[in-house]
């Protein structure tokens, strides 16, 4: 979480590449995860519906965050390797680092969306 001026909070999305060893993506200095958003943390005027309306203000960011990969994942585009080589790729969200509430949020996510492309 970042604090900002006041009572102002929001949650960081980072990224990493899947393909970079253990050992080297958990050290800090390594440099291996990239911040590609935040997330604003509100309160909403209804207080009745504060977790409903803060959950889906986070859906709502994080698919216009990973918009771009998504439609990576279903067409294959042209990135260049770390030697410069240029290569057709998809790519996949293989993991998602939550907490247990919000890891619930998240399958619920992939189950409405499953169950609304059959």
């Amino acid at each position: 979480m970042t604090k900002h001026l006041g009572d102002k909070n929001s949650h960081g999305i980072y990224l990493s590449c899947g393909n970079i060893s253990k050992e080297i993506r958990t050290k800090l200095t390594a440099g291996c995860w990239l911040k590609v958003a935040e997330i604003p943390k509100v309160k909403f005027n209804e207080e009745k519906s504060q977790g409903i309306l803060t959950q889906r203000l986070c859906h709502m960011c994080l698919d216009i965050v990973t918009e771009s990969l998504k439609q990576c994942a279903e067409v294959a585009v042209c990135m260049p390797d770390a030697e410069g080589v240029l290569r057709m790729v998809r790519t996949f969200l293989l993991a998602h680092i939550a907490d247990y509430p919000e890891q619930q949020l998240i399958a619920w996510c992939i189950l409405r969306d499953f169950c609304l492309n059959k």
